[in-house]
């Protein structure tokens, strides 16, 4: 989006200002943040054991925790809807 200074009237260019330039800082926020080295390497290093760990095991991952419980929940919830519906279909 590109807005020309004389297409904003005198009385309204501060507001405008403001909202472009809060615009302007969210969208430059990410390049203009200091780096953090160690936070990089930690990240890294972290991928890289993912990346090992796929390897060793033929490219399959277990899936564990909350969203696989929530998974394997609505999956029985799933069955047994199943089984009610063609138990009321059948007779």
């Amino acid at each position: 989006m590109r807005v020309d200074a004389d297409e904003v009237a005198p009385d309204h260019m501060l507001a405008f200002r403001d909202a472009y330039g809060a615009l302007v800082r969210a969208q430059l926020a990410e390049m203009l943040k200091k780096r953090d080295k160690a936070k990089e390497r930690r990240v890294d290093k972290l991928l890289l054991a993912s990346r090992k760990k796929l390897e060793e095991n033929g490219g399959r991952v277990l899936i564990r925790g909350a969203s696989r419980r929530q998974r394997m929940r609505a999956r029985e919830r799933a069955k047994k809807l199943r089984v009610q519906r063609f138990a009321q279909a059948a007779p």
